[in-house]
């Protein structure tokens, strides 16, 4: 069997490395002690495609370029050479995204009016409301869960219908729901969230282009999404509540994510 040697550096095979908008390309060159296709494809150290670099994790194996076969000056006339590209696993070039299923959490910055002043927690508890009934402002961070499943072929027909009927009209987690690899394909962090923490915000199927279709999922998550009102007198004087009602019907979502 042919053996595939790495070429480091030598000249015109020059190894790259080039990151744009945050994703690495890495290419590097390896002769091989052959010259006939098979041979060359099957040679032993030669990476093949969807193999992680072994030292620039999140990179994997994207293109295999047969660029010299046979006849490499001073290397003998069965010597050929072979390009090999490494990129992150986001679908554009066709890689497989190497593992099932990973997730993002996106801070998302707004504006909120509360009526009454707060306690150290971050909850009204005032009785007499700020600037005589006005309320006043206060930023308002939402923390919203972007999961990726991976699949081989089309997205199941039944985790499609399920997300149609739970975006319509939206609802919150039935369960608990376990996260896998919260921070990216290389996070080892994983998230549970308990009944009532996730509000479905919608899905999308994309097809990759390589026998992949990832299903990609939004979530409103906090710590629960019910709703809060409270009764006043004339005056805007509290005299009831805050009160607690839930204002989401339920469902079971951890076949969207894992």
């Amino acid at each position: 069997m042919a053996t595939a040697t790495r070429l480091d550096g030598l000249r015109p095979y020059t190894d790259q490395r080039r990151q744009q908008r945050g994703r690495w390309t890495i290419v590097e060159h390896y002769t091989v002690d052959g010259r006939g296709f098979d041979t060359i494809e099957a040679a032993t150290g030669l990476p093949t495609y969807g193999d992680e670099h072994p030292t620039k994790a999140g990179t994997f194996v994207e293109d295999i370029d047969i660029i010299e076969r046979g006849g490499v000056p001073g290397s003998g006339a069965d010597t050929s050479v072979v390009r090999v590209t490494y990129r992150p696993p986001d679908g554009s070039g066709g890689v497989l995204v190497p593992v099932q299923a990973y997730a993002e959490l996106e801070p998302v910055l707004e504006t909120e009016q509360v009526l009454y002043a707060v306690d150290n927690a971050g909850v009204e508890s005032g009785s007499d409301p700020v600037a005589q009934g006005r309320g006043m402002p206060r930023e308002a961070c939402r923390l919203i869960l972007v999961t990726h499943r991976f699949f081989s072929g089309a997205v199941p027909t039944g985790i499609s219908f399920n997300a149609l009927a739970a975006i319509d009209p939206p609802k919150v987690n039935a369960d608990t729901i376990v996260v896998p690899r919260v921070g990216g394909v290389n996070s080892t962090k994983t998230f549970g969230f308990t009944p009532g923490q996730m509000l479905f915000l919608g899905a999308r199927e994309i097809d990759l282009g390589n026998g992949q279709t990832e299903f990609r999922c939004r979530f409103h998550v906090a710590p629960d999404h019910l709703y809060r009102w409270s009764t006043f007198d004339a005056n805007m004087q509290r005299t009831g509540g805050p009160f607690a009602e839930q204002r989401y019907g339920t469902q079971n979502f951890q076949d969207f994510i894992s």
